[in-house]
């Protein structure tokens, strides 16, 4: 199977590996908590693998490139992380884990996500370690000053 080598990769990890008309997933489990990692190879295609996580994927042909994209989310050196408005999701990416610990709402502007009005969202953070899972949303005092206000998330 293509994936075979993910199982000498992360021995850790419970995996499981199904072939459906011709496309290969791996599902790579978290022994820790519900989030798992699904990893689709599409040999026809125009991009050969689809990673997915949380809310976040990666569209990519690139074997090197999936292997330390997902080797970056099994180590919790990235985390997923989604923007909402009025409940919808509407757009998210990536961040690094390193970023978490002192993520204020202008690193968090500056460094990924410009958006002028970020205020205006909450967003959630998942990651395969617990100390990086939150939902979020932000509150502007009287000066104009926004913070972050973290919750645990509802489904870990």
């Amino acid at each position: 199977m293509h994936f075979d080598f993910f199982k000498n990769l992360f021995p850790q990890c419970d995996l499981q590996i199904v072939e459906e008309n011709g496309i290969e997933t791996i599902r790579i489990n978290n022994k820790r908590f519900e989030d798992y990692i699904l990893v689709s190879y599409y040999p026809d295609d125009y991009y050969k693998y689809l990673f997915r996580f949380a809310t976040q994927h990666l569209e990519t042909s690139s074997i090197e490139q999936l292997t330390e994209y997902v080797t970056a989310f099994v180590n919790a050196e990235k985390a997923a992380i989604e923007f909402y408005e009025d409940g919808r999701a509407w757009f998210g990416g990536d961040i690094d884990t390193a970023l978490l610990e002192n993520l204020t709402y202008d690193s968090l502007r500056k460094c990924y996500f410009g958006h002028q009005h970020l205020k205006e969202y909450s967003f959630t953070v998942r990651a395969w370690d617990e100390q990086f899972c939150f939902n979020a949303h932000f509150i502007t005092d009287e000066n104009g000053k926004v913070t972050i206000v973290k919750e645990p998330p509802h489904n870990i």
